[in-house]
């Protein structure tokens, strides 16, 4: 593998950051690039399910340490986008923190980050993501109706 991603944002801050650095030291040693998650998306992911009550934005002001001191290569934040085929109740908009994805480009400039769960983010939100330094310039989501299908 060319890359890791991995999720420590279920532990406490201080053991994410403990176990997020052993994923880089060995990944690292293989020339693996590694991505990892601070904040909680609700949804389901892997067999994961993370309840909407238990979902938690991601922090802007742990991001700076976080990446100092994992040596992570992307963080993905939590800003209110969801894992799983059913993110939002049909006809509700998401509530998207832009506000906390702002401060986290600023905080990190020039820092790969990464938002999961964006499949089915509409077009306003892709053009505000990019407005953000985000790099989404083709993406048009994939319509709710088309994800209840697959599900």
């Amino acid at each position: 593998f060319t890359s890791v991603m991995f999720d420590g944002s279920s532990k406490p801050y201080e053991e994410n950051v403990e176990e997020t650095r052993k994923v880089v030291d060995y990944a690292h040693k293989y020339n693996a690039t590694v991505e990892a998650e601070l904040g909680r998306l609700a949804g389901v992911e892997d067999a994961v399910s993370v309840e909407a009550d238990k979902a938690q934005y991601t922090d802007p002001d742990q991001v700076q340490d976080f990446v100092t001191r994992t040596g992570v290569d992307s963080l993905a934040i939590a800003i209110g986008t969801s894992h799983g085929a059913y993110k939002f109740k049909p006809g509700q908009k998401p509530q998207l923190r832009f506000d906390i994805l702002k401060e986290v480009s600023e905080r990190l400039p020039g820092f790969p980050i990464v938002l999961h769960g964006a499949s089915s983010v509409v077009p306003e939100f892709v053009k505000m993501i990019n407005t953000y330094g985000g790099k989404m310039p083709d993406a048009i989501g994939i319509p709710e109706d088309m994800l209840r299908k697959a599900a």
